[in-house]
């Protein structure tokens, strides 16, 4: 299961993305829809287990939207805000 770019399952939980699972995927970049609501998604190790793999975290509620267009040798992404 390879994967360039990741949508964080559950916005990022700590239990839904193992890293076994990260590694398996591998990918490079990781869009997460949360915006640090009381349940305080994503959570900190999930994070910290994207970075492990160096995979770029894309969080919408700090880049807005985010952009994909992929293809044979082509992998863009771009954000609303610019980050």
């Amino acid at each position: 299961l390879r994967s360039d770019i990741l949508l964080a399952p559950h916005h990022g939980s700590n239990t839904s993305s193992s890293l076994l699972f990260l590694k398996k995927v591998r990918p490079q970049a990781c869009i997460i829809s949360a915006r640090g609501a009381h349940f305080g998604f994503p959570h900190p190790k999930t994070l910290e287990r994207l970075r492990k793999i160096g995979c770029k975290v894309l969080r919408i509620d700090r880049c807005g939207a985010v952009r994909c267009r992929a293809g044979p040798n082509l992998l863009e992404i771009s954000t609303f805000l610019g980050k």
